[in-house]
């Protein structure tokens, strides 16, 4: 394991050091989700991925969040599930087969009331709208990673706009300016 956490973390340091070096951000999906998390309170989650993330070893940096989060992973025939879930969107895109297959797998693979969706393909579903029952809390990574690249175009756009001089945001009846966040209420 000690192996494993320096590779991911010698790989995460790289990646960064890339994009420093040309002057792009890096963005992390793992850092941004653990952000969410503690926003809402969770402590525990299921996560649902295929089985080089759910195994949160060398491929997975979801490991490094196991000290400070519960992270349960599906086992065995969970992982099946799952995989087969991802090929079958692959297929058909989302059916009604699709969404029905979606909410046996969450039902069956969480064992936890707080759901971590890491796996494109459970997002597609997900998205769509048929919500397994509402005894789970779901949270997509997904979701979570493009509220965090929005949030960094439009904070950034904001400063662009003020250090060119150009007019600042306004909200849509054009009578209040400010900040986007200022605009949006936050």
């Amino acid at each position: 394991v000690g192996s494993e956490m320096c590779i991911r973390d010698s790989f995460s340091a790289e990646v960064r050091a890339i994009c420093q070096e040309h002057g792009a951000s890096f963005v992390s999906i793992v850092d941004e989700t653990a952000a969410e998390l503690r926003r809402h309170g969770v402590k525990q989650f299921s996560l649902l991925a295929i089985g080089d993330v759910s195994d949160l070893g060398h491929y997975s940096d979801f490991g490094r969040l196991q000290p400070e989060f519960d992270v349960l992973v599906p086992t065995g025939r969970g992982s099946e599930r799952i995989g087969e879930l991802a090929f079958r969107v692959k297929a058909e895109v989302n059916s009604n087969a699709t969404r029905n297959q979606f909410n046996d797998v969450v039902k069956a693979v969480a064992k936890s009331e707080t759901v971590l969706l890491a796996l494109t393909e459970l997002s597609i579903i997900y998205a769509e709208g048929r919500k397994p029952s509402a005894r789970y809390r779901i949270f997509d990574t997904i979701d979570i990673l493009s509220a965090a690249m929005a949030d960094r175009y439009l904070i950034a756009r904001w400063a662009l706009e003020q250090d060119q001089g150009e007019p600042t945001w306004q909200s849509d009846d054009d009578t209040e300016q400010g900040s986007p966040a200022a605009i949006s209420g936050e």
